[in-house]
């Protein structure tokens, strides 16, 4: 598997800022949900680069890319959920009026308005728009499976008191995060290998390639090519 190129990168791991459990049998204001239901908005941001080369449009990207931990990235999600309902005390403790909320924010790179591109490079830079969607979408994916998850297990469980069914089902949610953010690590690992066969990334580093070698010292003297067994040999 190739190794992540130093400081690019599509996003470490869709970042996922955890809110706690906000009920202890307080009736919830306004209209009910159903049982398990869950509510998402998806908002999608630009940063805008201006570059006409591939190589130019990747540094640009790297420089003006949304943080993502520790380094910039070409693109990320993060997503902010949140869930409430109602604890019930009979019997036994139940979650009742269960409800899954959740927002996503996707950061992507977005094309100035006036920049002339090649024909070449144009259908790389629109290959390339659509590949970082598609994985940001993919994370998506991930973290609303998590959340059926988490629904599925949190609905089903009973305590004889509610205190313990709140600990139950915050120890729950986590769990389902834990597992959600290994396979978050494992699709990024995966797609890693995709982003830098992309024909813009490959386009990149090969200037990069050329860059370098126009200004690595020059040998003083010619150095002849030694031949072994009719294979040239540098």
């Amino acid at each position: 598997m190739s190794r992540e190129p130093k400081g690019r990168r599509l996003c470490a791991a869709a970042q996922w800022t955890f809110v706690a459990f906000a009920v202890a049998g307080l009736l919830l204001s306004g209209p009910q949900p159903v049982k398990g239901q869950s509510h998402t908005v998806t908002k999608i941001k630009h940063y805008v680069v201006n570059g006409t080369t591939a190589a130019s449009l990747d540094q640009q990207m790297i420089a003006r890319g949304p943080i993502h931990g520790r380094a910039r990235a070409y693109a990320n999600i993060v997503a902010k959920p949140d869930y409430s309902g109602q604890l019930v005390q009979g019997q036994s403790c139940r979650l009742e009026n269960f409800e899954v909320r959740a927002e996503f924010t996707m950061t992507l790179p977005q094309l100035a308005d006036g920049a002339k591109l090649s024909k070449d490079l144009s259908a790389r830079w629109e290959s390339f728009q659509d590949f970082v969607r598609r994985h940001e979408e993919g994370h998506r994916t991930i973290w609303l499976d998590t959340m059926h998850q988490a629904q599925t297990r949190i609905s089903a469980l009973r305590a004889p008191s509610c205190p313990q069914l709140q600990v139950q089902i915050d120890e729950a949610f986590q769990d389902e995060w834990l597992a959600g953010g290994r396979r978050q690590d494992a699709y990024d690992r995966a797609e890693q290998d995709k982003l830098v066969r992309h024909p813009l990334v490959q386009a990149a580093a090969a200037a990069r390639r050329k860059m370098g070698a126009a200004l690595a010292p020059q040998p003083a003297q010619w150095r002849p090519q030694t031949r072994l067994g009719g294979k040239a040999m540098n």
